[in-house]
């Protein structure tokens, strides 16, 4: 039962130091409780009854919930009888064991509870962030979305994922079109399909990088390097500047669902990204960044935008004019009669070495991982 504006007032926006009452007003958050989200996100309000303007949070995570429904398991009909059972894709069903979930659940209120009392600063929100995931996948994964045989593969850790990824990505909206989101329409909820969403992705060629590498510890330094850098850009989208979260991801690719007016921040973020990145990689991984046509089902376009950044990853530079902002080509300003590094092609050589102090920096770090 906590109060979303006790949470708001004495933890997230004291911490962030941030104007709390336009928020407070616009979202109605003196009205709802966490519990909430549970209880209403679907079957409310009764029969002839009507949602209320304040009670925009409740309306759209159920617009959420729908568009998650619709779009990932097209509304199976039949119910499971007898026994509640979990299928992979490939059809294996095995038996969910019912009688432990609700002790799940409560083991799970608990927790959240203890790691709301620890949020003390901006560090402590990202950990509880994390942490409340972590611990609900954890739950989540054990058990199914739907009893609905047809749907009995989604989890319901995918589900929650997935329609509160859509919430985040409509409050985004709202808050860049200054709360002025609308969700009811003649008095009723707006259908879901109403409301469109973009993909975002963020790719780079790891094959390439990798391949540089003439040791098995330079392979490992880069591999690491590869993954601080998604750790960053997921960090980035989802928590820094918090425009959505990912919903698709490999060792080239990363795509994040995100507010269908993100055209207005767009820019700014493409910088943001690409900064981060070539700082990180010293030059060396520069990010290609897309964004996707709108669309009311996010997974009908993150093939196309698949597809889009594997057209570009090879050329990076000459697509997104960052040789000016690489920091290896300064390395060789007033340097002559030096040979180029033999791993990455890039910097000039160590003296007596055939590769450049970056490289070599790269060997250790992956022998220390190794070992």
């Amino acid at each position: 039962n906590l109060k979303l504006d006790n949470l708001f007032n004495e933890n997230i926006a004291t911490v962030l130091n941030i104007t709390k009452d336009e928020i407070l007003e616009k979202w109605g958050l003196e009205q709802i409780t966490l519990g909430d989200f549970i209880s209403k996100h679907e079957g409310y309000p009764k029969r002839n009854e009507k949602l209320k303007k304040s009670e925009k949070l409740i309306g759209l995570i159920q617009i959420a919930d729908r568009k998650d429904s619709a779009d990932d398991r097209l509304m199976p009909l039949i119910k499971q009888q007898k026994r509640t059972c979990m299928a992979t894709p490939f059809g294996i069903e095995f038996k969910i064991e019912e009688n432990k979930l609700e002790n799940f659940r409560k083991d799970f209120y608990e927790d959240i509870s203890k790691y709301i009392e620890n949020i003390k600063d901006k560090n402590q929100i990202r950990l509880f962030r994390e942490k409340v995931i972590e611990t609900w996948r954890n739950v989540a994964k054990n058990t199914i979305a739907e009893t609905r045989r047809a749907a009995n593969d989604i989890t319901l850790w995918g589900h929650s994922y997935a329609t509160a990824s859509i919430m985040k990505v409509l409050l985004a909206q709202d808050v860049l079109q200054d709360f002025n989101l609308q969700f009811l329409e003649d008095g009723k909820l707006k259908p879901h399909y109403r409301f469109n969403l973009k993909v975002l992705g963020v790719g780079w060629n790891s094959y390439r990088i990798l391949k540089e590498a003439q040791t098995l510890s330079g392979v490992a330094g880069r591999n690491m390097l590869i993954e601080e850098i998604r750790k960053k850009v997921k960090n980035l989208l989802e928590f820094e500047i918090p425009i959505g979260n990912a919903i698709y991801e490999d060792h080239n690719f990363i795509c994040f669902l995100v507010p269908e007016n993100l055209n207005l921040i767009f820019k700014e973020i493409k910088n943001v990204l690409i900064s981060k990145v070539i700082e990180l990689s010293n030059g060396s991984i520069v990010p290609i960044i897309e964004l996707s046509d709108p669309s009311p089902y996010p997974s009908k376009i993150i093939v196309n935008m698949l597809n889009k950044l594997k057209t570009k990853i090879n050329a990076p530079l000459i697509l997104e004019d960052s040789l000016d902002k690489l920091p290896w080509i300064k390395e060789w300003r007033g340097i002559k009669n030096k040979e180029v590094c033999v791993e990455c092609g890039k910097r000039p050589r160590m003296k007596d070495r055939d590769i450049c102090e970056w490289c070599l920096g790269l060997r250790i770090e992956g022998a220390k991982i190794s070992v």
